[in-house]
């Protein structure tokens, strides 16, 4: 396979990143109510900034495919790479391999002395070329997907972010290792690595995001919020960028501007229930494709206005790509609330996939409902409010 391009699509950007699916991704972070201090930060930013950003930010490495006519599938980066390294034919014209690729065979081991193992000679990860490269990254990440990675992973994982030409590879790389980093307690190494990540790729969101969550476990919170406004000036419809921001300036004692950030969230909220539901003359005034992206983007704003706006979609949207996405938007929020308009739906619905797609939203919400209780905004540094990390009691979508 050495020689052909490779491609890297997103393709799972629907929603914040950390909420999007697999909706089991964002398990333990329960929504809350839009407010100073309300716990976005810990709930959603442990997901995002520890072992979410893994599956959700560099993508599911089961889902790679190594063929020439197949794109190569990541969810956190965009890009290409691949024939950057000339082509050599072998003098029998039979075999024809890169000068970069992995050796088709290794050198013959140097003779053990008698009664020893032999001596196994270390691959020159440098000779390789981003094929090889992006299949070493494969295995490991097949393994980091499993669970803790060896040294000699490690070593790859390092050697991929050290040779890959392509820049987008490389910052795969890196962010996992940074992933590794902060599940360790290792912040500072943590924070270089997704800094690389950001001055590589500074068009990219997911960099931003999972800094901004280094930089806050640090409580270096400027610098959080400096990464974290970047996020959102390059991804607006991130509902959770918006609520992650508003709790970092609320962290660093920026209450004026918090109370800015979350009206911002608030209008940024609106406009994509408008852009969701809003018609004129009986037509919708956006496409079925950008009705899709509104109804994952609210998927990350659990209040009692969006989850009517969406339980009026789904009645009357007759796209189903557009109630496919709503029912999955209900899947990540998990509502109780919902569980009784779904199956209603479930009985009405004539489209498979729309089928499909609300029992697995019935399921998710019976798996781990989020019980849901009117009840006011907590105040910040009052004795009501929640812990960071812990949910607000009541996220407003009652029975």
């Amino acid at each position: 396979m050495s020689g052909e391009c490779w491609r890297l699509s997103a393709t799972a950007a629907l929603v914040a990143r950390g909420v999007v699916a697999p909706q089991r991704a964002n398990r333990r972070a329960a929504p809350t109510l839009l407010g100073a201090a309300c716990g976005t930060l810990g709930a959603m930013s442990r997901a995002r900034a520890r072992r979410a950003h893994i599956t959700d930010l560099i993508g599911d490495p089961r889902r790679i495919r190594r063929a020439a006519h197949l794109p190569v599938v990541l969810v956190m980066i965009a890009g290409a790479w691949g024939c950057s390294k000339a082509q050599t034919r072998s003098v029998d014209g039979d075999a024809t391999t890169s000068t970069g690729s992995a050796p088709a065979s290794a050198e013959p081991a140097p003779e053990a002395a008698a009664g020893s193992s032999p001596v196994v000679k270390p691959p020159d990860y440098a000779t390789f070329d981003d094929d090889a490269l992006a299949e070493l990254y494969k295995e490991v990440a097949d393994a980091l997907d499993r669970g803790a990675l060896t040294k000699t992973q490690r070593e790859q994982l390092s050697a991929v972010g050290a040779h890959a030409d392509d820049p987008h590879l490389r910052a795969n790389a890196w962010l996992a290792l940074g992933s590794l980093a902060q599940d360790e307690g290792r912040l500072e190494e943590a924070v270089e690595r997704f800094q690389s990540v950001v001055k590589l790729l500074p068009g990219e969101p997911a960099g931003h995001a999972v800094l901004a969550m280094a930089l806050a476990a640090r409580e270096q919170y400027d610098e959080a919020i400096s990464a974290q406004e970047t996020l959102v000036e390059l991804d607006p419809d991130d509902l959770q960028a918006w609520l992650i921001w508003g709790e970092l300036e609320v962290k660093a004692g920026h209450t004026e501007k918090a109370a800015k950030v979350y009206a911002g969230y608030e209008m940024r909220r609106k406009g994509l229930l408008d852009g969701l539901t809003l018609q004129k003359e009986g037509a919708y005034r956006l496409r079925p494709e950008d009705r899709v992206n509104c109804a994952m983007a609210l998927a990350a704003a659990p209040d009692n206005g969006t989850a009517m706006g969406l339980l009026y979609a789904l009645s009357s949207d007759p796209a189903p790509s557009v109630r496919e996405s709503i029912v999955r938007a209900m899947g990540i929020q998990r509502f109780v609330g919902y569980l009784k308009p779904l199956e209603h739906h479930l009985s009405v619905e004539t489209e498979t996939r729309v089928k499909v797609a609300t029992l697995e939203a019935i399921g998710e919400i019976r798996a781990d409902p989020v019980e849901t209780r009117p009840a006011s905004a907590p105040v910040a540094g009052s004795a009501s409010a929640p812990e960071p990390g812990g949910a607000a009691e009541g996220a407003p979508v009652g029975d």
